[in-house]
């Protein structure tokens, strides 16, 4: 007999819809971080289904290190980031059934930058 909770995740539900992102200043004497940009992004994915539950949810990417002057030199670029533990890696997370879920960012792939 299978186990539900241990049938594989069904990547092909997770469908990104748009994004937005925010800036934050952070720094911390303890740990070495001098003061830094650091960038948020929330990704909204279109609504799934896992196990008769309808998630309606969002990506959540956070201490995001760019190098940039502006956010329309984002535009239409690609970044390659390392995976924890590595240092820049991006610390993320989505949220499905009752539950954070870390989740591993390699790469961002942009559009238009919009408003």
């Amino acid at each position: 007999m299978d186990n539900e909770e241990n049938k594989p995740f069904n990547y092909d539900l997770v469908v990104p819809k748009g994004g937005k992102i925010d800036g934050l200043i952070f720094e911390n004497d303890y740990v070495n971080i001098p003061m830094t940009l650091f960038y948020s992004i929330e990704v909204e994915l279109d609504t799934f289904e896992i196990d008769n539950e309808v998630i309606d949810t969002s990506l959540i990417l956070d201490f995001i290190s760019f190098d940039i002057n502006d956010l329309k030199e984002l535009e239409n670029r690609a970044f390659d980031f390392p995976i924890y533990p590595e240092k820049n890696y991006i610390d993320a997370s989505v949220y499905i059934l009752w539950t954070h879920h870390p989740v591993s960012v390699s790469k961002l792939t942009f559009g238009k930058v919009e408003n």
